[in-house]
C-alpha cells in the first residue's frame, strides 16, 4: 500500500469531514492523519485514522476503526512499510462500493 512512494503524495492533514457519515447509517470518515511518531531506527511512522464501522452494521467482525501506519524514511520521505495500527480492526478498512 503506497510502498516506495513519497508521503508528500498522501494527505497529511486532518480531514475536513471527520466523524461525518460517509456511507449510509454505517461508516464515517476517520480523522486523517493523527500522529506522527519516531522509531528506534531512526523512521518516522504516520498514523491515519482511515474510517470507522458502526455498531449497528450487519456485518459484526468489520465494526472497529481502520487504523494503519505508514514507515516512513525521514532523509528520503519515502514509505518503505505500512501496517494496520493497534486499537483498530483490520476488517473495517474494507474499501466500499
Amino acid at each position: 500500500m503506497n510502498i516506495g512512494e513519497n508521503i508528500n503524495n498522501q494527505k497529511l492533514s486532518k480531514s475536513p469531514d471527520a466523524g461525518e457519515l460517509i456511507r449510509s447509517d454505517y461508516l464515517i470518515a476517520g480523522e486523517g492523519l493523527t500522529n506522527i511518531t519516531t522509531l528506534d531506527t531512526g523512521f518516522l511512522r504516520y498514523h491515519f485514522s482511515r474510517q470507522e464501522v458502526l455498531p449497528n452494521y450487519s456485518i459484526k467482525d468489520y465494526v472497529g476503526k481502520c487504523l494503519i501506519y505508514y514507515d516512513v524514511d525521514p532523509k528520503t520521505e519515502i514509505i518503505i512499510a505500512w501496517g494496520f495500527d493497534k486499537g483498530g480492526n483490520s476488517l473495517s478498512c474494507r474499501t466500499w462500493p
